[in-house]
């Protein structure tokens, strides 16, 4: 019953539902949404000339001044760009590639252990999406085979396939949801949330992990 033909052609439709949304998802620059208020930082620098001298550079220059979507691969500006990132156009939003997946070897060396685990949560994030899809992929051939031949044991291994890719799509997004949590409450260097300068963000309501908008 569990490998008959009805249940094969059900997790087929539905596995196709779920690795179009995946693909999709990832190949959006949606993932986090960050709103810099930039009038209000202009405001303090005329109430502060002196924090106008330190970050008037930043403020022109550096993207954790200006609002920003953030995606696995991209990271994309909605308004006001930085001058001189080198941004490309991507669906009509300047945007620019995000290097945190293609770190070098010497930077790597000055890791703090936190860094370390959040940088390689990162690569996990992509490698268990891929494997993920290649799974569901694999499995799609498989129960080919299985219902031109009338196989249960090709649509049995076709079952066991949609499960193994299902475990891998979902430590993708643990390990996704483990970098947001590092990023929001354990890292205190640049570019993460609690090196920003206070200028740079306003108290939100908070998401469980962490601002949505700051």
């Amino acid at each position: 019953m569990l490998n008959s033909p009805l249940f094969l052609s059900l997790a087929s439709v539905f596995s196709l539902i779920g690795l179009g949304l995946v693909c999709f998802a990832i190949s959006t620059d949606n993932w986090t949404e960050i709103d810099v208020n930039r009038k209000e930082i202009l405001n303090a620098f005329k109430r502060e000339p002196e924090l106008s001298l330190r970050l008037q550079n930043a403020f022109n220059h550096n993207f954790l001044f200006f609002s920003r979507n953030v995606g696995i691969f991209n990271l994309c500006f909605p308004n006001t760009v930085p001058q001189d990132i080198g941004s490309f156009n991507k669906m009509g939003s300047p945007c620019i590639w995000n290097n945190e997946f293609m770190v070098p070897e010497s930077k790597k060396e000055h890791f703090t252990t936190n860094e370390t685990y959040r940088h390689y949560a990162a690569e996990g994030t992509i490698v268990a999406y891929v494997l993920g899809i290649v799974f569901v992929v694999f499995s799609f051939i498989v129960g080919l085979f299985g219902c031109w031949n009338r196989s249960k044991r090709c649509i049995m291994v076709t079952g066991i396939l949609l499960m193994i890719a299902g475990l891998f799509m979902s430590l993708a997004m643990l390990m996704w949801h483990y970098v947001a949590y590092a990023e929001r409450y354990t890292l205190d260097m640049e570019p993460y949330y609690r090196s920003w300068e206070p200028v740079s963000f306003r108290p939100v309501p908070m998401h469980p992990l962490g601002p949505r908008k700051c």
